[in-house]
């Protein structure tokens, strides 16, 4: 799905270009597969290391805990080192962390462990694709270069959810993370013979040392507002993340069709994965047309998706599959919009820049899905849907504020992305 569109969209990019997308693809693709692969194949590992499902959500919560730790503190680590060298460092932890769970996950502590490696490389791995893109992909592709990235996510889950009926139910689940790891090795030999043929891996000379340094302060001059836009974006992934958590099982529970609710779900799943990649087409559009504000895009898709989750409210099975849509299309088709204006407000220090925010997005990751079950089991699934609007509400707000932040503190151009 995400190659056809891909050859739809960019037949007019070199080919170097195509194949840096590509190879950002992949290893993006393999550095998230663990986290969905554990919570796709949550039944068979719980049948057979006998867990519950509150254990399955404190493995896929400590993996986004420390995805989200690791952001934030090795932020710094491309400083100094190409993205790919990066990009290397983080997808060989992540295999090797697949690898102990395929070999070695006999018991819930051991899993924790091994998921909580693949969860310090997925730090690693998001930012420094995140800077590979913004230095290897024209910057009039960069809208469509990162809707395809941000296609990883809902990649990686139909990759777990296939992997399911095709791999742990016939031979086994460990299998399907021994088949990862291979995958990770396949990657990474892309990104050693890439490194090969890239003359930018050596340390910045004097003068690009002196321009970093520059960018790096301006990256603390605007600290604050950034803050506040990673906290926008923590809000904005907590809802979506929770509605990918919850509405099956919730709405399951709530008498509908399993098989019915599955495909409603699958439908919205791919849905996703294609308007991420259409927005960032449409950015680029609307640049070369010098309309700027990607992050009021945001703020919209935020705000009008959150009424899907306000849908769920009328136990109606058309208005649920219609909130669902609104939820999967706006309510979370945003992320690759979000790192496309963080790399063009800072392109010198696009591994810093993106490492913070991404911070928010991991962290919202875990707090979304825990408030929506503490709201579940002690009141009623209906107050925790009610929540997850307000907070998608309030994600787009802060939102705002932020950007409006960044340009009174005239952080813009009239020429840049966002203002």
């Amino acid at each position: 799905m995400v190659c056809l569109k891909l050859e739809f969209n960019i037949g007019n990019l070199k080919h170097s270009n195509l194949k840096n997308l590509l190879l950002a693809i992949f290893t993006a693709t393999i550095g998230t597969l663990p986290v969905f692969l554990t919570g796709a194949l949550g039944p068979e590992i719980e049948k057979h290391l006998g867990l519950t499902s509150a254990n399955l959500g404190e493995l896929v919560a400590t993996y986004f805990l420390f995805a989200g730790l690791s952001s934030f503190t090795l932020k710094s680590l491309a400083d100094n080192r190409s993205p790919l060298i990066v990009m290397l460092y983080g997808l060989s932890v992540s295999s090797v962390g697949t690898l102990l769970i395929a070999i070695f996950a006999y018991n819930f502590m051991l899993f924790l462990i091994w998921l909580s490696i693949c969860g310090i490389a997925a730090g690693i791995i998001q930012p420094a694709t995140n800077a590979f893109l913004s230095d290897e992909i024209v910057k009039t592709r960069q809208g469509l270069a990162f809707g395809v990235k941000q296609s990883a996510t809902p990649a990686s889950t139909l990759l777990g959810g296939l992997a399911l009926p095709l791999i742990a139910l016939t031979v086994g689940w460990q299998y399907s993370y021994l088949i990862a790891f291979f995958m990770g090795l396949i990657c990474i030999s892309f990104i050693v013979a890439n490194i090969h043929k890239n003359s930018r891996i050596s340390y910045p000379v004097n003068s690009s040392i002196k321009a970093d340094k520059d960018s790096k302060s301006e990256l603390r001059h605007h600290r604050g507002a950034l803050i506040m836009l990673t906290f926008g974006f923590a809000l904005g992934s907590a809802t979506a993340n929770t509605y990918g958590a919850f509405f099956v099982s919730e709405t399951v529970k709530a008498g509908f069709n399993p098989k019915v609710i599955g495909y409603v779900f699958a439908a919205s799943s791919v849905t996703n994965l294609i308007i991420r990649v259409v927005f960032g087409n449409f950015a680029d559009k609307k640049q070369n047309n010098k309309f700027p504000n990607v992050l009021n895009w945001v703020i919209i898709m935020l705000a009008v998706g959150s009424v899907g989750y306000l849908f769920f409210l009328t136990h109606n099975i058309v208005t649920i599959s219609v909130g669902s849509f609104l939820a999967a299309l706006l309510g979370w088709g945003w992320p690759g919009l979000t790192n496309l204006a963080v790399v063009r407000r800072f392109p010198e220090v696009a591994h810093r820049a993106t490492g913070v925010t991404q911070t928010g997005v991991y962290f919202g990751a875990v707090l979304g899905p825990i408030i929506f079950g503490f709201l579940d089991a002690n009141f009623s699934a209906d107050l925790a849907w009610s929540v997850n609007f307000i907070m998608a509400i309030a994600a787009a707000v802060t939102i705002f504020v932020g950007k409006t932040y960044l340009y009174l503190n005239k952080a813009f151009s009239t020429n840049e992305v966002v203002k």
